[in-house]
């Protein structure tokens, strides 16, 4: 008995195993992934900021696994190669995307057309399994990409990007703080503060005018979420100390993050390799990071914050670009004064001043 025992559990086993291996088995699709947009050439008018300009459309492909397909349009500018390009995740099992004349303005900027300037754009689809229950997140399964569709696109210059305020000790409770910049135009605001050796108290919360009438408060349910308020209501955000952050506010997910970020050079345009730091200095009266060093007249280099490549600007048509490329080495070697100034989220600079 203990044996037909044993050999009905082995065949239940058996069975569960082959149903879970029936699961995991997929295979690339075998239709094509096609893109279709609704014009070829676009005149983006800021008078039409929130009409559509252009629309994509695309099929629904099968890996043949019940899984959701997460559908991302990518653009780059022409001639790129999509190693960094702008990224739009559409959604799940969703086949087409329109875009309003800001909203596609501020994408081609991004992927590097001046403003009043025509240019072309590169654009695809990638469509990819959802894994672990993440949109748009890392897979095991390889994506499929359509075929490159190019399309013209003359800019306009971008609008003054929203701006909220950040209020605390560590700039006197203000009512007009701070300012965080949404320069994208998506809710996703970002900005930089400095917390003095003489503050003591870490909290702040976010104004949405020059105003305490709507405000951000911590969510204390959930650490890395705020809610809306009124009045400077409800407990205070906070950084973790002392020192330069971050400070990123996501009004459509209500996500928001403090990250001290301590900058410097990296590259082998200032030392001789991609692995040392240069570390710069910050003047919290000019509210710029400095620092005075050698800079060869081969190799290139980055600003890059806490010796890491997590948050790091590159340059791209004269504009500091968030993973940009590199900066070219000068065309003299010698001494050098490079500055960063972060002190307004809506146009970050820099300088590059031979001694």
């Amino acid at each position: 008995m203990k044996q037909i025992i044993f050999t009905l559990f082995s065949l239940a086993l058996l069975a569960s195993c082959k149903k879970d291996e029936t699961r995991a088995v997929y295979h690339e699709p075998s239709e094509l992934l096609e893109l279709t947009s609704s014009a070829n050439t676009v005149t983006l008018d800021s008078s039409k900021k929130q009409q559509t300009a252009i629309s994509f459309n695309w099929n629904k492909v099968s890996y043949g696994i019940n899984a959701e397909i997460t559908y991302t349009l990518q653009l780059d500018v022409a001639g790129g190669d999509f190693s960094k390009p702008q990224e739009v995740i559409i959604g799940n099992d969703t086949t087409s995307a329109s875009f309003t004349h800001v909203a596609f303005n501020t994408l081609a900027l991004a992927v590097g057309i001046r403003p009043n300037a025509s240019g072309a754009m590169q654009v695809r689809v990638k469509a990819q399994v959802q894994q672990n229950g993440i949109t748009g997140g890392p897979s095991s399964i390889p994506p499929v990409y359509a075929d490159v569709k190019t399309v013209n696109v003359t800019t306009y210059p971008p609008p003054d990007a929203p701006l909220m305020y950040l209020s605390g000790q560590f700039n006197g409770w203000p009512t007009g703080g701070a300012p965080i910049a949404d320069t994208g135009f998506t809710g996703a605001y970002e900005g930089y503060i400095y917390v003095g050796p003489a503050i003591s108290d870490y909290q702040f919360k976010i104004l949405v005018e020059k105003d305490w009438a709507k405000t951000y408060a911590l969510d204390k349910s959930d650490n890395t979420k705020m809610i809306a308020t009124a009045g400077g209501a409800g407990d205070n955000l906070f950084t973790a100390g002392k020192g330069y952050y971050q400070i990123k506010a996501n009004t459509q997910t209500l996500k928001w993050e403090a990250n001290i970020a301590t900058w410097g050079l990296v590259g082998d345009a200032v030392s001789d390799n991609w692995t040392t730091n240069v570390p710069m200095t910050y003047d919290a009266t000019t509210q710029v990071w400095s620092v005075t060093t050698t800079v060869k007249q081969t190799g290139q280099w980055k600003f890059w914050a806490n010796q890491a490549w997590t948050l790091n600007y590159g340059i791209r048509n004269g504009a500091l670009v968030l993973d940009g490329p590199s900066f070219a080495a000068p065309a003299t070697e010698g001494t050098y004064k490079i500055t960063l100034n972060l002190s307004n989220p809506a146009k970050y600079t820099y300088s590059i001043i031979k001694q």
